[in-house]
């Protein structure tokens, strides 16, 4: 399509992204479930990590970091998307970087990888 690219979505949403998708899934069950599949695989290897592709605003990413001993990295092609992320992790917690899922990854090993909601759509 002219005139969109693989920022748009987040220049487009950034803004309102948080507020919109709220209540899509439940955040706590969904974080509790990843940081245990981390540890599951990590074992004795804590912290474990854990890669978001797609990280967007940190909807996933920052509470995951903030309740568990967990290392958080993500990627997202949309800097106001990352903008947002920033805003929302106030201690610094998660590793986010601007790349697409392809190039621009942070080095593993991840014990887990994951793409929430509707980022493959989008």
């Amino acid at each position: 399509m002219d005139g969109y690219d693989e920022t748009t979505y987040g220049e487009v949403f950034a803004d309102v992204y948080d507020e919109w998708y709220r209540g899509v899934s439940d955040v706590d069950t969904t974080v509790a479930t990843l940081a245990q599949l981390a540890a599951d695989v990590a074992g004795n290897d804590i912290p474990a990590r854990v890669l978001e592709l797609g990280i967007g605003t940190g909807r996933i990413a920052v509470p995951l970091a903030r309740a568990h001993p967990i290392q958080v990295a993500g990627v997202d092609a949309s800097p106001a998307m990352l903008a947002r992320l920033g805003q929302n992790d106030t201690g610094s917690l998660v590793d986010a970087r601007l790349a697409d899922m392809v190039t621009g990854l942070p080095d593993g090993p991840f014990e887990l990888a994951l793409i929430a909601y509707n980022t493959l759509f989008n």
